[in-house]
């Protein structure tokens, strides 16, 4: 009985393992957004990537670790299955060779998943000196497996950017908890960090560009510090529930002071750059067509209603006025074509066939006009297939399994023939 119950257990973690790694699409996490995260309690902004809190496994997928003679030396994002986003100040040669990318992790262990780097692109406005277009893309040698600790982050489109449409922002990375001290964390650490306005920043700073974004804490707190460059800020965005990457990790003053907040690359100015630099590698980056084609279709649903009720109500104007006119020229001419007709015109018209009484069709009521149906998102038929067979052959083998365990927990009693037979021997 008991190993029924585990063996049920089993197949329902199974199956909701299932079903969140095969949802599709950037900036969801498998195991957090199905509930709210409990990480608002004054404690945690008490302590202070600096500061900060541990992340746990899956919590943010779509960060990386980029390491060179297995020296972590600078964060990452998960673009696709291709790229890595980051920021370009973290790169100062062009060589590769030793560089590599561990995804799918929260902290360095012996059993790890490393991918090579093949190319890199910085991007080439990139001013070393103002830190202006911080940004860069690495090009690996293999595509990573998606699961749920390896998930792409979505990137915002330009001109989306509306300090109201953003909540719950964190920065997460391995680098330093002390801005006097250089060593890296072992484990991946999350801080959670509001937007802060460009004009309020660049009164604090005074040295900022329209490329740039700050996040942080008026009074101090926790934020990004040295080790955690390139690493992405990520914001939920409130009108679809998804994580975006609002900015990279670029610059800042200390780490976590008062009215010194940490400087971000905006990430909105630069997906066009993105989009070019990855088809022209070979490997284009398609942002996510759905969230477009979605957006699209509700903007033609309110630009054309169902029915052109400004053209009905001119065209009735226009008969209307023809009516009006055609009536007042008759009356004006009646009296002066009176006798033309009776002597001349009566004699050359044909004769008319009488029209029968044609009965009165009554008028059609107003009927309520139906508002036009949105178009319904269909699942694929061979995803849901193929879901539907995998659990069907995950229940038979377990309905296998229990028969084959029942047997041998309960076995058939003795032949009492072979073991005369048997005995003889003896």
């Amino acid at each position: 009985m008991r190993t029924m119950k585990y063996m049920l257990k089993v197949s329902l973690c199974l199956l909701l393992w299932i079903t969140g790694t095969c949802r599709a699409g950037c900036g969801f996490r498998a195991n957090y957004d199905k509930r709210p995260l409990k990480n608002t309690s004054r404690s945690f902004f008490q302590s202070r990537i600096v500061g900060g809190s541990e992340a746990l496994p899956g919590e943010w997928p779509w960060t990386v670790s980029i390491q060179e003679r297995r020296n972590h030396f600078c964060g990452g994002s998960i673009l696709n299955a291709w790229w890595i986003l980051s920021a370009a100040h973290c790169f100062k040669e062009d060589g590769v060779y030793h560089m590599r990318v561990q995804v799918g992790m929260t902290y360095f262990q012996k059993k790890k998943e490393v991918i090579k780097v093949k190319t890199i692109f910085s991007h080439p406005l990139y001013n070393s000196t103002e830190l202006d277009s911080d940004i860069a893309l690495l090009l690996l040698t293999e595509p990573i497996q998606f699961n749920v600790l390896k998930r792409p982050i979505c990137l915002p489109l330009a001109g989306e950017l509306e300090y109201d449409d953003w909540h719950s922002c964190n920065v997460a990375g391995w680098g330093t908890v002390d801005f006097k001290n250089d060593r890296v964390e072992r484990k991946l650490r999350k801080a959670q960090v509001f937007l802060i306005k460009f004009k309020t920043c660049q009164d604090w700073y005074g040295q900022l560009t329209s490329n740039m974004i700050c996040a942080g804490h008026e009074e101090g707190g926790p934020n990004a510090c040295k080790g955690d460059s390139g690493g992405p800020l990520v914001c939920k965005y409130v009108k679809d529930g998804l994580w975006y990457e609002v900015g990279i990790v670029s610059w800042g003053i200390g780490c976590g002071e008062k009215r010194q907040p940490g400087v971000y690359t905006l990430v909105s100015r630069f997906v066009n750059w993105t989009i070019e630099t990855t088809a022209a590698a070979g490997k284009p980056y398609v942002p996510d067509e759905q969230r477009l084609a979605k957006e699209e279709e509700e903007e033609e649903e309110e630009e054309e209603p169902p029915f052109d009720t400004t053209a009905t109500s001119s065209a009735t104007t226009t008969t209307t006025t023809t009516s009006t006119t055609t009536t007042t020229t008759t009356s004006s001419t009646s009296t002066a074509s009176t006798s033309i007709i009776s002597s001349t015109t009566l004699s050359t018209v044909p004769n008319v066939p009488v029209v029968p009484n044609v009965p009165v069709v009554p008028a059609v009521p107003n009927v309520p006009v139906v508002p036009a149906v949105p178009n319904v998102p269909v699942v694929p038929v061979s995803l849901m297939f193929l879901l539907s067979l995998m659990i069907l052959l995950f229940l038979l083998s377990l309905l296998s399994l229990l028969s084959v365990m029942s047997h041998l927990s309960n076995p058939s009693p003795p032949n009492c023939k072979l073991s005369k037979k048997i005995s003889r021997f003896n």
